[in-house]
């Protein structure tokens, strides 16, 4: 069947440390991962991720209004997948 030849569509996270604005210039990859809760614990445990940080990232995949220099975004990506 057609069905046997078409790859799973599997979702990844691509992490990225920003500045308080989200600027795509001032974006730095820090983290690449399949499991939210996994990748943010990780940021939790070495990146100094908040309880906060991680249930706005839950909700609207960034981080908002902290009052920091930095801010953290998560970007949704599929892999065996063109980019469109």
């Amino acid at each position: 069947s057609k069905s046997s030849c078409i790859m799973e569509r599997k979702i990844i996270y691509l992490v990225y440390r920003t500045d308080p604005w989200h600027s795509l210039n001032s974006r730095e990859l820090v983290y690449i991962g399949e499991d939210m809760e996994v990748i943010i614990a990780q940021l939790k445990a070495y990146r100094g991720m908040t309880e906060d940080d991680a249930n706005e990232i839950r909700s609207i995949l960034q981080t908002q209004c902290n009052n920091r220099d930095y801010e953290w975004e998560f970007e949704a990506q599929q892999i065996n997948a063109f980019a469109g």
